[in-house]
């Protein structure tokens, strides 16, 4: 074999030992949204969120915005956390970004939310601003002393989804419940937070587009690994 022939093969080699057994999230949609604290007339904030369209298994959200950094929790419902503090022209710029050990955690979801206390119900279709809506619910069933009972998570997503996505959920319990019922698909255009008739907090979407971004962990932290 020629020595040019080997080098590109040691080379070639050495790339492959390198990504082999890591852990890659891919991220091919980035979602702008606002929330209102509905009672109060109160605006949160805008923000942004970033998920893979084909699997909601995990999700990346910003914690914080400051003047020239971000703050970002990755959450995987298999079992781990990322938080990063990346700065904004560094985020703006990479396609592919390689995470430290000490920024990955362990993650329990079901200690955080109970999917056994939860249930999927299926809303009448809604019309807003002329267009059809498919609507759901995720409404707890039990909590602590009652104090959560009938609290639920409605859903609206357009019946127009332009992109096929997989339900988008914040918490292990949707995840979940998705993969036992025939839970509409698609990006929701509209959230709530409520209990009755009164709604609480109310997330709306105002932009959806396409981005390539992919965050990637040493295998030695991955947690969502099981023996």
């Amino acid at each position: 074999m020629k020595s040019s022939n080997i080098r590109l093969f040691l080379i070639f080699y050495c790339l492959t030992l390198s990504v082999y057994g890591q852990k890659k999230y891919v991220f091919d949609y980035k979602i702008e949204y606002t929330s209102n604290e509905v009672k109060k007339k109160k605006k949160f904030r805008d923000s942004w969120m970033l998920i893979n369209s084909k699997d909601n298994s995990y999700q990346l959200r910003v914690s914080k915005a400051e003047d020239k950094f971000y703050l970002l929790d990755i959450i995987d419902l298999k079992g781990l956390s990322v938080t990063l503090k990346i700065e904004k022209d560094q985020f703006k710029n990479f396609d592919s970004y390689s995470v430290s050990c000490n920024s990955v955690n362990k993650f329990d979801a079901k200690s955080h939310f109970d999917p056994d206390e939860w249930e999927f119900l299926m809303k009448p279709d809604s019309l807003l601003n002329n267009q059809e809506y498919f609507v759901y619910e995720l409404r707890h069933q039990k909590g602590k002393g009652g104090r959560f009972k009938n609290n639920y998570l409605r859903y609206f997503v357009s019946k127009k989804d332009s992109i096929g996505a997989k339900p988008v959920f914040d918490h292990f319990e949707g995840y979940a419940l998705h993969k036992k019922y025939d839970i509409p698909q698609g990006v929701y255009s509209k959230k709530m937070i409520g209990k009755g008739d009164k709604i609480a907090i109310q997330w709306s979407i105002t932009k959806l587009e396409p981005i390539k971004k992919a965050f990637v962990i040493p295998e030695s932290c991955d947690f969502t690994k099981t023996d």
